[in-house]
C-alpha cells in the first residue's frame, strides 16, 4: 500500500514548515464596513486543508468560499484557487473573498499586494505543533468574534484536545515497548521528534523507536534492524477509508504484507504480532483530526498492553 500523493503533499507541507519555519502573519488591511448585513458576511478562502477543517468544525463550513488543491474533506464543489506556493489568483479574484487565510512559509508578495487593492485580511498560520494546533482553533475563533457557533465550537475543540491528549488508563509504556511510526515502508519512513504522530504518542505515554532526528527520517532495512522496535504503527492514509471517522479494521493479514521487504527482518514487532494499520485519509492532517488519530493510536496502546506476546 502506497501513501496517496494527497496525504504525501500534506505530510511533507508540514516536514517544510518545520524545516524552514512558518511566520505566523496577519495583514492589517482591514475589511472596509458595509451597509448591509450580506456584505459584512465573512467569505474565506481557506487555502489550507487543515484550517478549512478547524474552520468547519468551529462552524464556520457555510463561509468557505474557497479550498486548497489538495483539500478532499471540504465541499468538492468549492473552487481550488490554489497551493502551496502556487495560488490561481484570477479564481481567487472572482470569489470575493474577505478573508484569505494559508499555511505556507512566507505569504506571496503578489497576495499580499492584491488584498490591499481589494481589502482582504490575511493570514499565515504557523501550524508546527500539537500546541500550535490548539492555538490555531482559538485564533481562527478570534477572527469572527461575533460568532456565538464559533465560540462554542472553539469550546468543545479544546476540551477535546485536554481529553485526547494526555495519558490514558490501561496502557502501560513498559509492557509495550518501543514504538516506530512508519509513514511508508518503500523506503521506510518513520515519522519521529517534532512530527505530531510522535507528539501524540509521547503525549499518551508512549516511548518512541526514534527518539532523536527529524520528523521525517527515510531510513533503510538495515537501520530500521538496528532500531529493532517493539511495536510498529503504520500511519499510512488510504483514499478508500472513510473520509470522516475512524480508520477501517485491518484483518489480521494486512499489517503484516505492509512490510514489504521489512518483513525479512528478525524485528520484535513481528515477533511480538504488534503491527497495526491507521489508515483514516486525515491522518496527516495538522488539524482537529488530531484529537481523532489520538485516540485511535490509544486504543491501540492499549490492546498491546492487555494482549501480552
Amino acid at each position: 500500500m502506497h501513501m496517496t500523493r494527497v496525504a504525501m503533499h500534506i505530510l511533507m507541507l508540514g516536514v517544510l514548515m518545520v524545516s524552514f519555519g512558518c511566520k505566523e502573519r496577519t495583514s492589517p488591511v482591514p475589511i472596509p464596513a458595509a451597509n448591509n448585513q450580506e456584505a459584512t458576511l465573512p467569505r474565506i478562502a481557506a487555502l489550507s486543508p487543515a484550517v478549512a477543517q478547524i474552520l468547519t468544525d468551529l462552524g464556520q463550513k457555510e463561509a468557505i468560499v474557497a479550498r486548497h488543491v489538495y483539500d478532499q474533506w471540504s465541499d468538492q464543489s468549492l473552487p481550488a484557487c490554489g497551493e502551496q506556493g502556487r495560488i490561481d489568483y484570477e479564481l481567487l479574484l472572482s470569489v470575493r473573498p474577505t478573508h484569505v487565510i494559508l499555511q505556507d512559509t512566507t505569504i506571496p508578495a503578489r497576495l499580499l499586494s492584491l488584498a490591499k487593492d481589494q481589502h482582504w485580511q490575511v493570514t499565515n498560520m504557523a501550524i508546527l505543533s500539537l500546541d500550535d494546533i490548539r492555538g490555531a482553533v482559538g485564533r481562527l475563533a478570534e477572527l469572527f468574534p461575533q460568532n456565538a457557533e464559533a465560540e462554542r465550537g472553539r469550546a468543545h475543540i479544546e476540551a477535546e484536545m485536554d481529553r485526547a491528549w494526555k495519558p490514558r488508563d490501561g496502557f502501560d509504556p513498559k509492557v509495550v515497548g518501543r514504538v516506530l511510526l512508519l509513514a511508508a515502508v518503500d523506503p521506510p519512513s518513520a515519522l519521529g521528534p517534532g512530527s505530531f504522530h510522535a507528539q501524540i504518542l509521547e503525549r499518551l505515554g508512549g516511548i518512541s523507536a526514534t527518539p532523536s532526528g527529524a520528523p521525517y527520517i527515510v531510513m533503510d532495512a538495515e537501520e530500521v534492524l538496528k532500531l529493532a522496535p517493539d511495536a510498529i504503527v503504520f500511519i499510512m492514509p488510504d483514499a478508500q477509508s472513510p473520509r470522516h471517522g475512524p480508520s477501517r479494521r485491518p484483518d489480521t493479514e494486512t499489517p503484516a504484507k505492509l512490510l514489504g521487504n521489512l518483513a525479512k527482518l528478525d524485528l520484535p514487532a513481528v515477533r511480538n504480532k504488534r503491527l497495526v494499520l491507521i489508515d483514516n485519509p486525515a491522518a496527516h492532517l495538522p488539524g482537529t483530526s488530531m484529537i481523532g488519530l489520538a485516540d485511535e493510536l490509544a486504543e491501540i496502546l492499549r490492546a498491546w498492553t492487555t494482549d501480552e506476546p
